[in-house]
C-alpha cells in the first residue's frame, strides 16, 4: 500500500471519529435551571405560555427539548419573535406578541363594494394581526377582481401601528381597467360564420359599449361554459362528429386585452335515415307510437328532436296506462351516407315509485302552488319525463329563477324527488310612451304583482292615456281554480274616449269575467261574461247615419218641413250585457323553442243592448312564425279578420262596427280607413261590419355588435274595413237628394321599415311607412314610435 493511500484511509477515519464523538456531545449537552422566567408579554400570562412550550417550570432539559418548545409557541401564531435561552440556573423566554387588529379598512375600491368583500376577509378586529393571513385575504380580493376581467388589479395589505400593540389593517387596492376579451375566433368552421358561433356563447367579444356590458370580460370558468354551448349547437345542427381540438387563452403582453381561440373540426352534418318504433310488448300498435315523433327521414338530425319525439311517445304511453313503460331512442351512425337510423324502442322501464316530493326554497310561495304543477304525485310510478315536464312547468311560472329537480333512490323501489327553487321579484312596474303623427303622444303605466300573497294569483291596475282619452282597469287573474288547470279572470275598469274625429265622446263602464281550460294537449277553450254601459253626449250634425247611431236619431218631417219627430233613436245611456267564448290553439310546446310555431284564436260574443239592439261579433286570428338563414332572421305571418251581425232585422251602430287603429295594419291613421261620411267638411269615419287583415314582418340584425342591442325588420300590411247595413247619409245641409256612402271593399296597403333598439328603459321601435295603395279620404300615417319598460 503506497504512502498517499495510507494518508487517505487516516484522514477519512478521523473524520469519521470526531464527528461522531461531537454529535454525541451536542445531542448531550443539557441544561438545568431552578425557574422559567418569562419578557415581553403583554396579552398573554406566564402561566400559559409555559404551558404552551411544554417545559417543566424546573430541572434539566436537553437542547432538543428547547428546539421543541421553540416549535410548539411558534405553531400557535401568536407571537412574532421568540427566544429561549439558559442563563446560570434561569431559563428565560422572550416573547414579542402579534398586535391585535383595531379595525379593518379598504381603500382604492370604486367597482366592488365594502360589502361585497368584507365576507371573504378571513382577518377580524380584536383578532390576532397575521400577515400569513392578512397576504391570503389579499390574494382573495385580488381573485374577485379577476372574477369581474380586471386582471391588473393589485391588492396590498398595510398596517398602521397604534397604542397598546394594536394595528389598524387596510388593504390598499389599484383596481386597474377591465381587461376584455378582444377577440374571440374560431379556426376550422365552414358552415357557420364566426359571428354566428359568437352569439351561440356566454363570453362575449368586446364592442362599442364595453363599459357596460359584463359578460365581454373574461372569466376562465365560462370558458367550458362556451365548450359545452359550442358543442351542443353543432350537434343540434346535425354535425354528429363535431369536435373541438383546442381552446387557448392569451394575454396580451400589456396585460390589457384577452385572446380567445376556438379551434374546431366540425365534420359532416348528418341528417334522419330510416325511422323504427319497436317493441316486445303485447298489443302495443308501434305504428301509432312512431305516427307522433313530427320527425321524417332527411330532417337534419338534432338531440333535441329525438328528446321531444321520446316524449310524445311516453306521453302517448301514459294516456294509454302503459304504467312504468319507457321510450329508449336507440341510434346507428352510416358514415357512407351521413345518416343516423333511429330506433325508438317502448319498454317497461324500473319498477320504482315515487315516495314523495320535497320542495325547498319557496320562502314565499306556497307549496300547493308549486305541487300542483305536478301530475305525479306519492305513489305514483316514477316516470322522469314526466317529472322534468313538470318542472319545466314550474319554470313557466315566472315566479323563481332558478329550478333544479333531482331524484334519489332511497331503496331499488322507491324514489324521492327533491325540486330546489329560488325565488325571484314577481312584481313588476311597467310604462309606455307611443307617439304618431295622427294620435300625438300617448303613455300607460301599470303595476302588477304575478303572485299574490305567495298564491300564484295575479293583480294589475293600469292607466293608459292618450290623444282621445284615459283607460283605468283593474285585473285579478287566478290561473288553478279549484286546484285545476282552470284559469280564471275578473276585470274592472272606465274607459274615457272623446274621438279624434270629434263624433263623439263615451264614458263606458266595464265589468267581465271570464274562464278558460284545456281541451287538448295544444288547444284551451274559453267563456266570457261582461256588463257595461256607455254615457255619451248625442250627435248634433247632420250624417243621418251617425244620426241613428248616436244623435237623437233620423229626423221626422210633416208637409211645412218641420222635425215633428225622431226615428230609431239610440239611448244616450245604454246598458250592454255580453256573453261569448273562445277558443285558442298554440303548437308551441311548453319549454321548446317560441320562434317557431303557429298560434291561432277564434271567439265569438254576443251582445244584448239596450232597446233589443243586438249584435253577434266574431273574430279569428291566425299567426305563424319562422326564423331562416341559421336562425338570423325572424319571419311573421298574421291573418285576421272579423264579422259584426245584427240581430233582430236592426242595424249597426257605431260603437258596434270595426274602426282602424295601428294594430290592425300600419301606414294609416286611427279612424284612418272604411266606409266614411259624406256630410261636412271632414268626412267622419264610421266604421266597417267587416274587417280582414294580413301583416307579414321580418326582423333581422343589422351587423352591429350584438350588445348594442339594434336590429331592423321590414313589414307589409294588406287589409280592409267595408260593410254597413244602411249606406244612406242623407240629403246636404243645403238640401237635395240623399247620399250614399259607399261601403265596398277596398283593399289598402301599406310597406315599411322598423328599427329596434334595445335600451336600457326597455325595448324602443321606430315604425316608418308608406301607403303602396289607398283611396280618396283615407288618412295615412308615416312614422310611429313606440317604448315600453319593465321593473
Amino acid at each position: 500500500m503506497n504512502l498517499q493511500l495510507r494518508f487517505r484511509i487516516f484522514l477519512i477515519a478521523s473524520s469519521l471519529f470526531f464527528g461522531t464523538v461531537i454529535a454525541s456531545v451536542a445531542y448531550a449537552q443539557s441544561y438545568s435551571y431552578d425557574r422559567i422566567d418569562v419578557v415581553g408579554n403583554l396579552r398573554i400570562d406566564r402561566d400559559s405560555i409555559i404551558r404552551i412550550s411544554e417545559l417543566p417550570e424546573s430541572g434539566t432539559v436537553s437542547s432538543s427539548d428547547i428546539n421543541e418548545a421553540f416549535k410548539n409557541l411558534s405553531d400557535r401564531e401568536l407571537f412574532q419573535n421568540i427566544t429561549i435561552v439558559p442563563k446560570n440556573r434561569l431559563l428565560e423566554i422572550t416573547v414579542e406578541e402579534y398586535p391585535l387588529i383595531n379595525e379593518i379598512s379598504i381603500e382604492g375600491n370604486k367597482r366592488i363594494k365594502d360589502d361585497v368583500i368584507e365576507p371573504f376577509i378571513r382577518s377580524k378586529s380584536r383578532q390576532v394581526y397575521l400577515p400569513s393571513k392578512a397576504s391570503l385575504d389579499a390574494e382573495t380580493i385580488s381573485r374577485l377582481y379577476f372574477a369581474r376581467g380586471r386582471f391588473a388589479a393589485t391588492v396590498t395589505p398595510k398596517i398602521i401601528r397604534r397604542r397598546d400593540n394594536r394595528v389598524d389593517l387596510i388593504f390598499e387596492i389599484a383596481e386597474g381597467k377591465v381587461v376584455e376579451v378582444e377577440r374571440l375566433s374560431f379556426i376550422g368552421n365552414q358552415a357557420f360564420s364566426d359571428e354566428k358561433l359568437r352569439k351561440e356563447l356566454e363570453t362575449r367579444q368586446a364592442g362599442a359599449l364595453r363599459a357596460f356590458i359584463q359578460k365581454d370580460t373574461f372569466v376562465a370558468n365560462r370558458l367550458e361554459l362556451d365548450k359545452t354551448l359550442l358543442r351542443d349547437f353543432y350537434l343540434d345542427n346535425g354535425y354528429v362528429d363535431f369536435e373541438i381540438e383546442s381552446a387557448t387563452v392569451e394575454l396580451s403582453r400589456e396585460r390589457d386585452a384577452f385572446f380567445i381561440n376556438f379551434k374546431i373540426n366540425e365534420g359532416q352534418q348528418y341528417t334522419f335515415g330510416e325511422l323504427l318504433a319497436s317493441t316486445e310488448l303485447e298489443g302495443v300498435d308501434t305504428e301509432e307510437f312512431l305516427g307522433t315523433i313530427k320527425i321524417e327521414t332527411g330532417d337534419i338530425f338534432s338531440p333535441n328532436s329525438l328528446v321531444s319525439a321520446r316524449e310524445r311517445m311516453e306521453f302517448l304511453a301514459s294516456e294509454k296506462e302503459m304504467t312504468f313503460a319507457r321510450v329508449v331512442p336507440r341510434t346507428r351512425v352510416n358514415s357512407d351516407n351521413n345518416t343516423v337510423d333511429v330506433d325508438f324502442v317502448i319498454e317497461i322501464g324500473p319498477r320504482v315509485i315515487v315516495e314523495r316530493i320535497e320542495i325547498e326554497g319557496n320562502v314565499t310561495t306556497k307549496d300547493y302552488v308549486i305541487r300542483r304543477e305536478f301530475t305525479t304525485v306519492e305513489g305514483d310510478p316514477l316516470n322522469a319525463e314526466e317529472i322534468n315536464r313538470s318542472a319545466e312547468r314550474v319554470r313557466a311560472l315566472g315566479f323563481f329563477s332558478s329550478v333544479e329537480v333531482s331524484e334519489e333512490k332511497i331503496s331499488p323501489t322507491q324514489s324521492v324527488i327533491r325540486l330546489q327553487v329560488e325565488e325571484q321579484d314577481t312584481g313588476t312596474l311597467t310604462f309606455g310612451l307611443s307617439y304618431s303623427q295622427a294620435a300625438g303622444l300617448g303613455g300607460s303605466i301599470g303595476l302588477t304583482e304575478n303572485n299574490l300573497l305567495g298564491r300564484g294569483q295575479r293583480l294589475s291596475f293600469s292607466v293608459d292615456t292618450k290623444s282621445d282619452g284615459t283607460d283605468y282597469f283593474v285585473t285579478f287573474g287566478e290561473p288553478k281554480l279549484f286546484g285545476q288547470d282552470m284559469n280564471f279572470n275578473f276585470t274592472i275598469g272606465t274607459r274615457n274616449q272623446s274621438r279624434n274625429d270629434g263624433i263623439v265622446g263615451v264614458r263606458e263602464f266595464v265589468l267581465s269575467s271570464g274562464i278558460n281550460f284545456p281541451i287538448s294537449e295544444t288547444s284551451r277553450l274559453g267563456f266570457n261574461v261582461g256588463f257595461s254601459t256607455y254615457d255619451y253626449a248625442p250627435y248634433t250634425q247632420n250624417s243621418r247615419i251617425l244620426q241613428k247611431d248616436v244623435g237623437k236619431g233620423i229626423p221626422q218631417f210633416n208637409d211645412a218641413n218641420e222635425i215633428i219627430g225622431y226615428e230609431d233613436a239610440p239611448v244616450p245611456y245604454e246598458r250592454q250585457v255580453r256573453i261569448g267564448y273562445n277558443y285558442q290553439y298554440n303548437s308551441i310546446p311548453l319549454g321548446f323553442s317560441t320562434r317557431r310555431g303557429v298560434v291561432g284564436t277564434f271567439n265569438q260574443t254576443l251582445t244584448f243592448g239596450s232597446g233589443s239592439h243586438n249584435v253577434l261579433r266574431t273574430i279569428g286570428t291566425l299567426r305563424g312564425q319562422t326564423t331562416a338563414f341559421d336562425n338570423n332572421v325572424t319571419l311573421t305571418a298574421t291573418l285576421e279578420g272579423g264579422i259584426i251581425k245584427p240581430l233582430g232585422g236592426r242595424d249597426s251602430r257605431l260603437f258596434d262596427r270595426f274602426q282602424m287603429n295601428s294594430t290592425l295594419f300600419r301606414g294609416f291613421a286611427p279612424y284612418g280607413v272604411g266606409p266614411r261620411s259624406r256630410q261636412g267638411t271632414v268626412k267622419k269615419a264610421l266604421g266597417g261590419n267587416y274587417y280582414t287583415a294580413l301583416r307579414l314582418e321580418s326582423r333581422f340584425p343589422l351587423g352591429f355588435d350584438e350588445e348594442l342591442g339594434i336590429s331592423g325588420g321590414t313589414f307589409l300590411d294588406v287589409g280592409s274595413i267595408w260593410g254597413l247595413d244602411d249606406t244612406n247619409d242623407g240629403p246636404p245641409e243645403d238640401g237635395g237628394d240623399d247620399l250614399p256612402v259607399d261601403d265596398s271593399f277596398k283593399l289598402r296597403s301599406t310597406a315599411g321599415v322598423s328599427f329596434f333598439i334595445r335600451t336600457f328603459l326597455g325595448p324602443l321601435r321606430f315604425n316608418f311607412s308608406r301607403p303602396v295603395k289607398k283611396h280618396p279620404g283615407d288618412v295615412t300615417q308615416n312614422f310611429e314610435v313606440t317604448l315600453q319598460s319593465n321593473f
